[in-house]
């Protein structure tokens, strides 16, 4: 499973943002041990629940192990640097496009 982030949203469903996490630690729940969470080191209240996950979790973003940077962007996609630890581990291309500035 990968957590990208997690805010108070649908407010017609939840009742407050405590009600949003509950959720959250019910979906996390359900990853096997043998399982693995991919987390955003980045966003505090996933890196809150990760730290409560029973399954394997690799983080990535500024302050995690893994990272991706867009080189460029093509007809096909969007090409990532992927790196972990500071490695450098290749490119990975997916066909989704990403706006760059």
């Amino acid at each position: 499973m990968i957590l990208t982030s997690i805010e108070y949203d649908h407010a017609d469903i939840y009742q407050d943002f405590e009600a949003v996490k509950r959720a959250f630690r019910q979906l996390l729940a359900l990853i096997p041990k043998q399982g693995i969470l991919i987390a955003n080191a980045d966003d505090a209240v996933v890196r809150e629940m990760a730290s409560d996950s029973r399954s394997r979790v690799e983080i990535y973003g500024k302050e995690g192990r893994w990272s991706a940077s867009v080189t460029r962007v093509t007809p096909q996609g969007t090409v990532f640097q992927l790196q972990r630890a500071g490695e450098t581990l290749g490119e990975l291309e997916i066909p989704l496009w990403a706006i760059t500035t």
